[in-house]
Parts: C-alpha cells; structure tokens; sequence
C-alpha cells in the first residue's frame, strides 16, 4: 500500500495525471457568455464532465459516420431522381397517380426521421 505524504495530495499515477492541454478559440462575446455563467467556478472540470459524459456527435471524420451519411445521401438521390420524374411528368401534362407521388413523400420523411436526429 501507498504511504501519503504527511502534507498535501496524494502522488496520482501517470495514467491519471491530466498533462494534457486542450485549448479552444471563442470570440469575444462567447467569452463573456462563459465567464457569465461559470464566473465562480473553474471551468476545466466543467467541460470535462460535459465532454466526457455527453453522446457522441457525428464528425465527418468519423468512419462510421461517413458511412451513414453516404448511405442516406444514396438513398435521397434515388428518392429525388424519382421526384424529378414525377415533377417532369406533371410538367409535360402526364397524369401522376397521388399513391405514387404520396409514396415518394413518405420515404423521404422517413429517412429524415430514421437518420437525422
């Protein structure tokens, strides 16, 4: 077991001590907003705890989210090209049945719903 030092912390092992430096840039009024509402307190273990325990964001350098977004940009070109010849059709005068029109509008809503959030 570790003896503590009589005074003062305890020595954190290496994979524990924070040496690593994150810095970010605000502009000046983001920089009033935060010192307004975190003027009491040291804002390092604030972001911290709001990073680490917040859901993941998709990044476009994310692997699996460059697979999702190119499996819904796919998916809403085939759904526009669709569109494009329903709107060239009603354009020239051809009659568009409104179950195929409504079918091409639900799709797109539900992709929407499915993958945007």
């Amino acid at each position: 077991m570790e003896e503590r030092p009589k005074y003062g912390r305890r020595k954190l092992p290496d994979d524990e001590k924070r040496s690593i430096v994150i810095q970010i840039c605000v502009n000046s009024k983001e920089f009033r907003s935060i010192q307004k509402r975190f003027s009491n307190e040291n804002i390092g273990p604030v972001l911290r705890k709001f990073i680490l325990n917040s859901e993941k964001r998709i990044h476009k350098n994310d692997d699996e989210a460059y697979q999702i977004d190119s499996n819904i940009v796919y998916e809403l070109k085939k759904i526009g090209t669709n569109l494009n010849q329903i709107a060239f059709k009603i354009n020239v005068g051809e009659f568009v049945p409104g179950e195929q029109l409504e079918k091409h509008l639900q799709d797109v809503k539900q992709i929407i719903e499915n993958n945007i959030k």
